[in-house]
Parts: structure tokens; sequence; C-alpha cells
């Protein structure tokens, strides 16, 4: 899985960040069907790190106040 952040700080106080989680779009290998519990369970319980929403993109805009 891949993540990537990129920052650019427009002042002292004002700093916008764009970036995505699973940039690449991975996802885990799917369970054997005869270990899927009627369809519920596609991907592996042991597959945590992976999550199984797929690509994820942000922006983010942060002011500090001094």
């Amino acid at each position: 899985m891949t993540d990537l952040t990129i920052g650019y700080s427009f002042t002292k106080s004002a700093t916008l960040t764009i970036g995505a989680n699973n940039l690449l779009d991975v996802y885990p290998d799917k369970n054997d069907p005869a270990f899927r519990s009627d369809g519920r369970f596609i991907y592996s319980r042991r597959s945590v790190q992976f999550g199984q929403n797929g690509r994820y993109v942000f922006g983010r805009l942060t002011f500090k106040i001094q």
C-alpha cells in the first residue's frame, strides 16, 4: 500500500496539504469462497493493514493562530 502527502506553506500561519492513502488502490487477496461464511467475509480478517475501502484522497488547510 502506498501513501503520499504533499504540503505547501503559503505563509507562516497557512499551510495546504493534499494527499492520498492507498494511492495505487491495492486490495488484499480474496478469501476462498469455502471460507466466506455466506459471502460476508470477502477478505481475510488477517489483512487489517489494507482496509477494504480502496483509495482515499484528501485535502487539508491548516491555520496557526499566534
